[in-house]
């Protein structure tokens, strides 16, 4: 094992690297702003990406969409 002081020889700041904020900043704002328009960004035609909607839900809608065109086709043929 070395001993971390030993590591470092050089007291100057040149010889060190910069810490990039930049990115944490943007990544803040953006939660920010998207907190603020999620609703008006999402719909309720959108599965998979949004909290507590899945493929169940989307397999559900397309189910009673399937069933509600059945009863209409049927409602047609029958009538006339």
């Amino acid at each position: 094992m070395t001993d971390m002081a030993a590591c470092v020889t050089s007291l100057s700041c040149d010889d060190f690297r910069g810490i990039a904020i930049s990115p944490v900043i943007s990544k803040v704002f953006k939660h920010c702003v998207l907190d603020r328009f999620y609703f008006f960004i999402s719909c309720d035609a959108q599965f998979g990406f949004k909290k507590g909607v899945g493929c169940r839900n989307a397999i559900h809608r397309i189910r009673k969409l399937l069933i509600s065109l059945l009863k209409v086709v049927i409602q047609r043929t029958y009538v006339r």
